[in-house]
């Protein structure tokens, strides 16, 4: 096991909701919608995949799934055996706060999954882009070429179907929810926009969701498709928990006028500063959880970041710190030690985050416009999770008394990894799902019951609400969601 523990303050108090979710009145009914046949294509998210890891617990409360259940139909998932693949986060102290993450493992899928013979209903894949569904690449080499597993573990078989969206045509399906895009531009994001250097190009993502779209609309022209957008990154905890906690940290220096402070940041090579101001009200900087690990390094004579980072490249030690840079100086608040480019989004690199999720958002709502109001066929519906996200982040979002947030690990959406939903996000975006339908298409589905949806397993300490927890964080602890996001 690896232990983290985080050096910073999380105050679990929630933030004021909006109103209720309110299920529909009057008997329930599925209008003109047959959900007989209901398939899932997506990534990490519609798999079910948290705390950093994919396994059986979480994808029982896979938003698709809770969408099953509400419509009453089966719905074959590929189970993955507790406790999952790869670094799954577990929060074992709230006071301090301590993460533990196992050891890395893919366990197979669990059985009589592994044997069905036919594609399966949930088709999201662990670190797919919008290109996957529609590339027919073998699914083998394609595991093996971008050291994703999932794949092969999900799509298993050419024979099902060349490509995600052929395995789904395959089922003749009556129903398909589809949210894929994601992974476009958080790969970029993760890494601190250094790898890959650039989010995926909109013109390029425009081709790959129009082709989705098409191929699913001519080969099951009387389904109904319901399609998500992309979230801001400024509504994912992964990247809005570090700025505000390093902003604290530097407020109070001691003898330190308010605002005099900086943090220096490597800026494409060049180094540049921003002070807790700026961090604080503007946001024109995030700093990644991966950043959480040097946090408390900030102001230390320490090369820490390049130490890991010759560990982890197996390099010497000298071939990994460039010339330029003093190791002997406070580390974040000299320029000549600056905290380093691959653990922060400065204001160019979240100008191209945020032009990019712009154009993507725009290509899936012309994708939908130009296929909709066809003799014959139902519309695609489009899901707005962006919108839902950021109520959440702006407001939080109140359910039977319990407020939702995008605070890491107190805002109750996320899990322990910060970028997946947790089984009650999972259900929230299930229920948008839902609203979605009975808005678009005459039905009248009921919701999923969140209250009864198991919350994160926090443990419990005296007058935990009231009170900061200071932690740091163990190197290497969210290297495998940044290695899970990269195309």
């Amino acid at each position: 096991m690896r232990y983290a523990s985080f050096g910073l303050c999380v105050l679990l108090a929630l933030c004021v909701g909006c109103s209720d979710e309110i299920t529909p009145s009057g008997p329930n009914s599925l209008g003109p919608i047959d959900p007989s046949v209901y398939v899932a294509i997506g990534n990490s998210v519609t798999a079910g995949y948290q705390n950093g890891a994919l396994y059986e617990g979480a994808q029982l409360y896979s938003y698709p799934k809770l969408i099953a259940d509400r419509l009453g139909v089966s719905f074959v998932q590929p189970l993955i055996s507790e406790p999952g693949t790869g670094e799954r986060i577990t929060l074992v102290s709230l006071n301090p706060i301590q993460l533990v993450t196992s050891e890395k493992s893919l366990l197979p899928v669990k059985s009589p999954y592994d044997t069905l013979s036919r594609p399966y209903d949930n088709l999201g894949i662990p670190g797919a882009v919008s290109l996957d569904a529609t590339d027919e690449t073998d699914f083998r080499q394609k595991s093996t070429s971008r050291g994703n597993p999932f794949f092969t573990l999900i799509l298993r078989d050419q024979k099902y179907g060349k490509s995600v969206v052929k395995q789904a045509l395959a089922r003749q399906p009556t129903l398909v929810t589809f949210w894929l895009g994601n992974n476009d531009v958080l790969g970029f994001a993760t890494s601190g926009g250094t790898s890959p250097s650039a989010p995926v190009p909109s013109n390029a993502f425009d081709i790959s969701i129009t082709s989705a779209l098409t191929a699913l609309r001519q080969g099951a022209p009387q389904a109904f498709i319901l399609v998500g957008n992309i979230p801001d990154i400024n509504a994912i905890p992964f990247f809005t928990t570090v700025g505000p906690i390093i902003s604290a940290a530097l407020s109070s220096l001691a003898g330190a006028p308010p605002g005099s402070v900086k943090l220096y940041y490597q800026l494409h090579g060049m180094t540049t500063g921003t002070d807790t101001t700026n961090f604080m009200r503007l946001k024109n900087v995030l700093i990644p959880l991966t950043g959480m690990t040097y946090v408390p390094s900030i102001g230390l004579p320490t090369g820490k970041w390049y130490r890991d980072l010759a560990e982890k490249l197996k390099e010497p030690l000298v071939n990994v710190i460039p010339s330029r840079i003093d190791t002997t100086k406070p580390f974040g608040l000299d320029p000549r030690n600056p905290w380093p480019d691959a653990l922060v989004l400065d204001i160019q690199e979240l100008t191209s985050v945020s032009s990019a999720i712009q154009a993507y958002n725009a290509s899936i709502e012309g994708a939908i416009n130009r296929l909709n109001n066809k003799p014959g066929q139902p519309n695609i519906a489009l899901v707005n999770i962006r919108r839902l996200f950021n109520e959440a982040a702006d407001r939080g979002i109140t359910i039977a008394g319990e407020t939702f947030t995008t605070q890491f690990i107190s805002g109750g959406l996320f899990s322990f990894d910060g970028i997946h939903p947790s089984s009650k996000g999972q259900a929230i975006i299930a229920n948008e799902f839902i609203r979605t339908m009975n808005e678009t298409y005459g039905a009248n589905i009921a919701q999923v019951d969140v209250s009864k949806i198991p919350g994160l397993p926090v443990p419990l300490a005296k007058n935990a609400r009231r009170k900061l927890a200071f932690w740091t964080a163990a190197s290497g602890v969210f290297d495998s969601i940044v290695r899970l996001m990269q195309p």
